[in-house]
């Protein structure tokens, strides 16, 4: 491996590696580092560290590499011009010995002077300079200070700095010392337990490096800034700074470029997700509704990271009960999930794959909202016109998965609610819905016709004493069903339900009354297979 290309990928590599006995260190010599040699230095003291053990081989390797804060600075300083050995030396930090005060204050003062406030450097060292600055404050409090003061002192004391901020200065300096405040600012925002007092620190902040370039014209300093705000809107526990907020970030959502609106509507989502979606519409459904309406529009749009972002941000409310049981939105989650064009789209799949079960298994009332779903979205693939993307899906497929999906063998015990009676009973209902469609079907629908007895064949019924009403109207309706159908394969596939039906009404004695007559065994694998 690339250590500088997949630096994380060949640490856990090496701690792997470490994490067996009689593995040692190889000699490392401080005055000619590598990136290999100190990636390879920090996957050791992460396999090898036991803060409890005075003598544990990693703070021995550590003490003889740096024996004092002072020499682990001199290091760390003279290989500031090469990014990958300081971000590891800085990693490294964490082994370090810093009670000593002299130390302590050596080490601060090169991180806040030669690193963070020097806006030469990469931007990629700031989060783990920032992570050995929080290490060597006083306190948490104390670190902060110290951010703010970089920024507000040291980077935006830079000449033509305000200029920068709108993008109105050819300054090379200005424009490296705003885009390094603009990351700090982010680095600042991401500290544990902030609160009031953050909010405090950080308004000059905001309205001296932030608010400035909202109409900078870097999609990628815009991104910065929207990242910022919403950061910092997560940190007023009331929820005053996102209500004021969301319009910027739907604007975006609106206006601005793909990558903008990405991190406009991850910040939507995060906020509906933490402070509820009736606190940010501002006593105005209105308001609601158009956020929402901001938010679908993307599920449908032609960028494919950005139609992603909408699938994860809907997935995650949806799953938290953080959006309003509004069926038709699962319905084009789950079309999203069986059209061919997000086939290569993994990371959307992914989320989907995963999301689908682990919502039908979180709640009984989930599997309600997916039996209200089943018919309209197999009605839709099935009605597909021809040349769409959807008129390839094979409907049957898309009903087999939420047959799976509403199964009662897949709830999650410890998540009972109120709807588990309901639940108990939905491939009774969906049975019946079926068969009803089945009857009114006109005889040139004969393809839909036969998908909808392919399905009403594979669903599990429940021989039980208070369902048994349930199942006398099923084979009603299914003679009926048998009767109107012209096509002999489908009466032969309604002919199997009614005698498994009938089955079950004739031996529901009780020590048969609570077992299914399962017949969608390895649905999972047909999934696999036809697919």
């Amino acid at each position: 491996l690339d250590v500088e290309t997949y630096e994380e990928v060949s640490v856990m590599a090496f701690k792997a590696v470490f994490a067996g006995k009689g593995v040692e260190l190889p000699g490392i010599d401080v005055n000619e580092l590598t990136p290999e040699a100190v990636v390879v230095m920090r996957a050791f003291c992460a396999a090898k560290w036991d803060k409890k053990d005075v003598e544990c081989p990693a703070r021995v390797a550590v003490e003889a590499a740096f024996p004092s804060a002072h020499s682990y600075v001199e290091v760390v300083r003279y290989y500031l011009d090469e990014t990958t050995v300081v971000r590891n030396l800085l990693g490294l930090a964490k082994y370090m010995d810093f009670s000593d005060e002299a130390g302590r204050s050596e080490i601060s003062s090169l991180i806040r002077l030669e690193i963070l406030a020097n806006s030469k450097l990469e931007d990629i060292l700031v989060p783990a300079a920032f992570e050995v600055l929080r290490m060597v404050s006083i306190d948490l409090a104390d670190a902060r200070r110290s951010a703010t003061d970089i920024i507000l002192n040291d980077l935006a004391m830079q000449d033509e700095f305000a200029e920068a901020c709108t993008g109105a200065t050819p300054n090379e300096e200005a424009i490296m010392a705003h885009a390094r405040a603009l990351v700090l600012s982010e680095e600042l925002l991401k500290f544990p337990k902030a609160g009031s007092d953050l909010m405090i620190l950080m308004r000059p902040v905001l309205q001296k490096v932030v608010f400035p370039a909202m109409g900078h014209p870097d999609e990628v300093v815009r991104s910065f800034v929207i990242r910022c705000i919403a950061l910092y809107c997560q940190i007023d526990f009331s929820g005053a700074e996102a209500s004021t907020y969301i319009k910027l970030f739907i604007h975006a959502i609106r206006k601005d470029a793909p990558s903008v609106q990405q991190e406009a509507m991850k910040a939507v989502f995060d906020l509906i997700l933490t402070f509820s979606l009736s606190k940010l519409r501002e006593d105005d459904e209105n308001n609601e509704r158009e956020i929402l309406k901001v938010l679908g529009e993307h599920l449908a749009g032609n960028n494919a990271e950005t139609q992603t972002v909408a699938v994860e941000g809907f997935a995650k409310l949806l799953f938290c009960n953080r959006l309003p049981r509004e069926p038709g939105l699962l319905s084009r989650l789950l079309l999203l999930f069986f059209n061919p064009m997000t086939e290569d789209d993994s990371r959307l799949r992914q989320c989907l794959a995963i999301f689908f079960p682990a919502f039908a298994a979180a709640s009984a009332s989930h599997k309600l909202i997916i039996e209200k779903i089943f018919l309209p979205t197999v009605r839709t693939i099935a009605e597909a016109p021809r040349g769409t993307a959807l008129h390839s899906v094979n409907s049957f497929m898309v009903g087999q998965f939420m047959v799976q999906l509403t199964e009662t063998s897949i709830a999650n015990e410890s998540q009972k609610d109120d709807s588990l009676g309901q639940a108990s009973e939905i491939h009774e209902r969906l049975a019946a819905a079926i068969l009803n469609e089945i009857i009114d079907a006109p005889d040139e629908d004969l393809a839909f016709t036969k998908t909808l007895c392919r399905l009403v064949n594979i669903l599990r019924f429940h021989a039980t004493e208070s369902n048994s009403s349930s199942l006398n109207e099923l084979h009603a309706l299914l003679q009926a069903a048998r009767k109107s159908q012209p096509d002999s394969s489908c009466r032969k596939l309604l002919g199997k339900v009614e005698e498994r039906i009938e089955w079950q009404l004739n031996n529901s004695d009780e020590e048969e009354s609570g077992r299914a007559y399962d017949m969608t065994t390895s649905i999972s694998r047909q999934l696999v297979i036809e697919g």
